[in-house]
């Protein structure tokens, strides 16, 4: 049964006929904002293959393959740009309650993920502009930060795995 409030909000009937207290509706903004935060669960596995790909293409450049740099650069950029929105998405999604089970886990994941974005792009920089220091500095420093990031990224992988690995279990057990 409805209210004498337009509609606005919904009554609930406890068992034995008594009526709960109403429950308001959520706003369409509201509605939107949580929507905007599931596309974390989209996003999130190019940035991460992306920059694994960064990885094992720079690998192949130090063999002496040397048209892999330029993928290097286009992985980086890809996980650059969606890093972004990656990381806006996921923390809506944790502020609509994803991962609250597990909020010591929930926090790294958070924390990580967003110092790994930031990374990310710091990382398609150093690649892209050119450098002041010698030549083999200059590509110590790149693959080393490139290789910072491809930890952060598997770390954050995980712990994002042991996050939704808590909710499936949670959900099985209440069937």
């Amino acid at each position: 049964s409805s209210s004498d409030d337009g509609g606005a909000s919904r009554s609930t009937q406890i068992p034995g006929g008594t009526p709960a207290e109403p429950l308001p509706y959520p706003s369409l903004g509201s509605h939107l904002w949580r929507w905007f935060g599931e596309f974390h669960l989209l996003l999130l596995h190019f940035p991460i293959v992306c920059l694994l790909a960064a990885g094992i293409s720079e690998a192949l450049k130090s063999r002496g393959v040397e048209s892999a740099g330029y993928v290097t650069l286009f992985c980086l950029w890809i996980a650059a740009l969606l890093a972004v929105p990656t990381v806006l998405c996921g923390w809506v999604y944790a502020g609509a309650g994803h991962g609250a089970g597990q909020p010591t886990v929930l926090a790294w994941h958070r924390w990580l993920c967003t110092a790994t974005g930031a990374l990310s792009i710091g990382t398609a920089l150093i690649y892209s502009g050119g450098s002041h220091l010698p030549p083999a500095h200059a590509t110590l420093i790149r693959r080393s930060v490139l290789g910072v990031s491809v930890v952060l990224v598997v770390i954050v992988a995980h712990l994002g795995g042991k996050l939704i690995v808590q909710r499936v279990v949670q959900r099985a057990s209440q069937q």
